[in-house]
């Protein structure tokens, strides 16, 4: 893209990890790294979509671990529980996608 446009015309680049839409599509090694590079260089922001790899789908906690690279922003469709929530993420050292649910008065 940034050889055929301008990259001072180019805000973003928002990138699917792992793509779910058409089967699950693992990129290329060396492919997330190359467009951070990329983005870096010509100050683009790197938005990862984590949709579909999120929260521990992929054994890490989102995508941006599981390949070693970090994004300017991360995009994610689960609504992340506030404290009112009964239902939240355990975090662990174990890396667990196990969920508590605790039934309490309201």
């Amino acid at each position: 893209i940034v050889a055929l446009h301008d990259a001072s015309t180019i805000a973003a680049v928002i990138v699917e990890p792992v793509a779910g839409s058409t089967g699950v599509l693992v990129p290329p090694k060396g492919y997330l790294e190359k467009i951070r590079s990329i983005c870096d260089t010509h100050g683009i922001l790197l938005i990862f979509d984590e949709v579909i790899t999120g929260f521990g789908r992929l054994g890490d906690p989102f995508a941006a671990d599981y390949f070693g690279v970090v994004p300017d922003m991360m995009t994610m469709a689960k609504a992340l529980p506030t404290p009112p929530s009964r239902c939240r993420p355990l975090p662990s050292a174990r890396r667990s996608t196990k969920r508590s649910c605790r039934a309490r008065p309201i």
